[in-house]
């Protein structure tokens, strides 16, 4: 498996991440990038902690898979903290553009073609299945919004308790 294949993996598994963004692969220019999308509102301080953290986890996944920062380009981010953009610059080396429509990093589509490291197509079999399952079960038993409508809906006049809810 290539990069790539793992970017296409974790867009179809982004569900369970913890990100709170909608992912998408997208080309700009003679780069390739998973894009990380506001698909709701969110605060401006959350949405900068949230870009920083997500733009970071990107950072460490090349790491992990052997791609060196001096590939990427650049960084978009969502939020506008103008006042920081030397130290963003600084801590990730490359040019950081603020305000953006998302966040991503760029780079050169070639690290795309870089094979991962340790890939082991068994393994990667197994954990692909148990994501489907994971992804499954959840769409089974829909969200906790829809799991807590349910059990008021179910007893009208009567309010389950805080503690009957959480279970």
């Amino acid at each position: 498996p290539t990069f790539r294949q793992c970017l296409e993996t974790l867009h179809e598994f982004s569900g369970l991440t913890f990100t709170h963004f909608k992912l998408r692969l997208i080309g700009e220019g003679e780069s390739l990038c998973l894009a990380l999308e506001s698909d709701h509102s969110i605060p401006n301080d959350l949405l900068q902690i949230y870009s920083d953290r997500d733009i970071e986890a990107g950072f460490t996944l090349l790491d992990t898979v052997g791609i060196e920062r001096n590939r990427i380009s650049e960084v978009k981010l969502l939020h506008s903290d103008h006042a920081n953009l030397k130290a963003y610059e600084q801590h990730f080396g490359c040019p950081v553009r603020l305000g953006q429509p998302y966040n991503t990093v760029l780079a050169d589509r070639a690290i795309f073609q870089h094979p991962l490291p340790r890939r082991d197509s068994e393994t990667e079999e197994y954990c692909r299945h148990m994501c489907k399952e994971i992804l499954n079960s959840i769409k089974i038993r829909g969200t906790v919004k829809d799991q807590v409508t349910k059990l008021l809906i179910s007893r009208p006049g009567d309010f389950p308790t805080v503690h009957e809810i959480a279970s």
